[in-house]
């Protein structure tokens, strides 16, 4: 798991974070 690597990795997990409260 990458932490804070690659900002296109960064915004992938913003938006799966994001998914997941709307859920």
């Amino acid at each position: 798991m990458q932490n804070y690597s690659n900002p296109t990795t960064e915004q992938q997990r913003l938006q799966t974070v994001r998914t997941s409260c709307m859920s």
